[in-house]
């Protein structure tokens, strides 16, 4: 993934091709994810993700979390500082 982590987190929209990524986050988001329940839902819906995308699922849910503790945006790009 190319850009910087920083511009990514500061937007509300999502690149066009992203979109399946989100909508599996948001199913699979009610509780940790892990790599059976990834499997169960691409069985059970018939979408199709590959490793890029589950661990993009991944991250997301790490912010996710690191938000529901009130870390800052600051925080959040630091986790992914290896990105920049």
């Amino acid at each position: 993934m190319g850009g910087n982590v920083g511009d990514l987190l500061d937007t509300t929209e999502s690149p066009p091709d992203f979109g399946h990524v989100l909508l599996a986050f948001r199913d699979l988001s009610g509780s940790d994810i892990t790599f059976q329940e990834v499997m169960a839902y691409k069985e059970a819906t018939g979408t199709t993700l590959n490793y890029l995308d589950i661990e993009l699922i991944k991250d997301i849910k790490f912010i996710q979390t690191m938000a529901q503790h009130g870390r800052s945006k600051d925080d959040m790009k630091g986790a992914f500082k290896w990105l920049n």
